[in-house]
């Protein structure tokens, strides 16, 4: 539907043309160039749908993906097919497969010119992940910051320059610091911001680069989610807004700046 509420319209009803079966996809992750939705299925795998047609496309079954990144100009989709990090073409469903991983890996971002894809790799439980990018262009993978704690939430700056993340000093998942490092690895992470250890949820930068927006949600307590923005100096760490009950906003936030 529009964002003004008119022309809604089902995009799947029943099993769509293209899929054997259909047991639904989460979360949902638009194309860039909006034509297409994508996400996983019940049985793990990754699901492109054709909005204007309602028309999907999956990778094949036994396999697990994990959540797909899409590319800066929407033609690609970024995932962990198993031990892989393949991509794969929204067009025509042409899966490359990059790079096989020796260790657990998880998230993906795609740098904002899409030559590079980087990713976490490592055992959260032992050593912390290292960041890492591979280059779509010859393969090649340079290591951006060594292990640490849990991170999550990776995402680039809209100019390409730096990472940020979510470092959990905790394997419960709670929030201590934002960090930060220049996407070339050439000085070591740094702490962006100190935020009230609460569970994360997905970071957004503003287009211009300026700031982070993030919401904070209580672990125990049934009261109540705050969003929050801090520039991309670490500096004015602020509340926008508190008070978000979650009884009537749920626990799934989401965040977006326009």
């Amino acid at each position: 539907m529009n964002r003004d509420g008119s022309d809604r319209r089902t995009i799947v009803d029943g099993i769509p043309a293209g899929m054997d079966s259909w047991t639904g996809i989460q979360p949902l992750g638009w194309s860039p160039t909006g034509d297409r939705i994508a996400g996983v299925d019940l049985e793990g795998r990754l699901v492109v749908v054709d909005v204007a047609t309602g028309a999907a496309r999956a990778t094949p079954a036994g396999v697990f993906a994990g959540e797909p990144s899409w590319s800066p100009y929407g033609d690609r989709l970024a995932t962990w097919l198993g031990e892989q990090l393949s991509v794969i073409d929204a067009a025509t469903g042409t899966v490359t497969a990059l790079y096989t991983t020796p260790e657990y890996a998880f998230e993906l971002a795609w740098s904002p010119d899409g030559s590079e894809i980087a990713f976490l790799e490592g055992v959260p439980a032992e050593k912390g992940p290292r960041l890492a990018a591979i280059s779509l262009t010859d393969r090649t993978i340079r290591e951006i910051a060594g292990p640490a704690e849990t991170r999550r939430d990776l995402l680039w700056s809209p100019a390409g320059d730096q990472l940020v993340w979510a470092l959990a000093g905790n394997l419960g998942g709670a929030i201590d610091s934002l960090f930060r490092v220049p996407a070339d690895g050439s000085a070591p992470p740094s702490d962006l911001a100190d935020v009230p250890e609460q569970p994360d949820t997905p970071i957004a930068w503003s287009p211009d680069g300026a700031n982070l927006v993030f919401v904070t949600a209580p672990v125990r307590e049934e009261c109540c989610a705050a969003l929050w923005i801090v520039g991309a100096d670490g500096s004015n760490l602020r509340e926008v807004i508190g008070g978000l009950a979650l009884a009537d906003y749920g626990t799934g936030f989401d965040v977006t700046f326009r």
